[in-house]
């Protein structure tokens, strides 16, 4: 004998098996064959091995960009590689609106493993910039005198407001906030005009969008107010009111004294235009010397009237006496009127009206005419004696 061995397996030999599924990798075979031993010597006999390698699927993880504000997705990407690989990603904010940032914790660089399953997928989450800003704007207040003397036009009042503005730099969207108000301004007041706004009231704002902030203007008009004047004519020789008469125009229009029949207007310091406040006007007159008074004689001074109230003053002395067969015949005749002066509360006065003769020189020329008729009375009683004693 020789004394060599031999094995037989005795089962129906090694079944296949198939490869395990491993997710996200693939394994180099799918299965193990069958296999059934042949009979060998039983010092051959051992067991068989069998090596399945897998190998990490290619994989991708996507990047997804956010917008906090709206939850909108504003850009994604993709971070190529193999199951289970794992690195450190950098935030990229290129080729999106400048205006977004980084969230509140949200890193620039994120680590991450890729997944098959895309639990390895990366958020990153953004907001919106909101830069901070300041703005003016202005209120003009402007004052036009429609008809009158412009030079007495009030100054331009600009008014200005501050804004703290809050501009969202990835919609554009900005608000203002207005940090004080326009003040209420009260008309200035101009004598002889009357203002069609007694005040530019007070404006206060709240939160308006930006691009709706805008200067703004008021205008306050004047109207020149009606005036009425009445002008008393005054005899410079006498101080005696010779006329009345009332005008009327608008504020600072031209103010014309008109002519007075028979008198020549004395027109030093005479105002020009009319004017508030003043109601009424003096002015010095001189009668016309038309070649028929003396210095001892009655003048008598007449002034048409037109609707309007008139004075004048009339004297006149006649003294008369003669001798002869039919008597004496005595007339003296005086004649006085006297006009009753008018004077206003407010009147303009012209510089020399105070240097008028006073009631002393009226007092002299009454004394004058008595002496006259007394001078008359004796002739008259002289002329009775002769024809008594021619009569004898």
């Amino acid at each position: 004998m020789t004394g060599a061995s031999y094995a037989n397996a005795e089962s129906t030999g090694y079944p296949a098996v198939t490869s395990p599924t491993v997710t996200g990798y693939t394994p180099s075979a799918s299965e193990v064959d069958y296999s059934y031993p042949a009979p060998t010597a039983t010092a051959n006999v051992k067991d068989a091995t069998e090596t399945i390698n897998y190998t990490p699927d290619a994989e991708t993880a996507t990047v997804t960009y956010v917008d906090d504000v709206t939850g909108e997705t504003v850009k994604t990407a993709t971070i190529n590689g193999v199951t289970d690989e794992s690195g450190t990603y950098s935030v990229d904010l290129s080729g999106i609106n400048s205006g977004y940032r980084l969230a509140a914790g949200q890193n620039s660089n994120v680590a991450y493993t890729i997944t098959p399953d895309d639990s390895g997928n990366i958020t990153i989450h953004l907001t919106h910039s909101i830069v901070d800003g300041t703005a003016t704007t202005t209120r003009t207040i402007t004052y036009v005198i429609a008809d009158g003397d412009k030079s007495k036009t009030p100054k331009t009042v600009t008014q200005t407001m501050s804004w703290k503005t809050v501009t969202d730099e990835v919609t554009g969207t900005s608000y203002a906030t207005a940090q004080n108000a326009y003040e209420a301004v009260t008309t200035p007041t101009i004598a002889g005009y009357t203002a069609d706004k007694a005040s530019i009231a007070e404006v206060t704002e709240g939160n308006l969008p930006t691009n709706e902030l805008t200067n703004t203007s008021e205008t306050v008009t004047y109207t020149a107010d009606e005036q009425s004047v009445t002008i008393t004519y005054v005899d410079s020789q006498t101080g005696k009111v010779v006329k009345t008469i009332t005008i009327t125009g608008k504020t600072d229009s031209t103010l014309t004294v008109p002519e007075l029949a028979g008198y020549t207007i004395d027109s030093t310091n005479l105002p020009t235009s009319f004017e508030a406040g003043v109601d009424s006007l003096s002015v010095l007159v001189t009668p016309v010397n038309n070649g028929n008074n003396s210095g001892n004689g009655g003048s008598t001074i007449t002034t048409p009237g037109n609707n309007h109230q008139s004075t004048g003053s009339t004297n006149s002395g006649t003294n008369s006496s003669s001798d002869g067969e039919n008597g004496n015949s005595n007339e003296n005749t005086n004649v006085i009127s006297k006009a009753n002066d008018k004077q206003p509360s407010k009147t303009k006065q012209q510089p020399n009206q105070n240097k008028l003769p006073q009631t002393g020189d009226e007092a002299g020329q009454e004394v004058g005419l008595t002496i006259l008729g007394l001078m008359t009375g004796m002739l008259g009683l002289i002329g009775l004696k002769r024809r008594k004693r021619d009569d004898d």
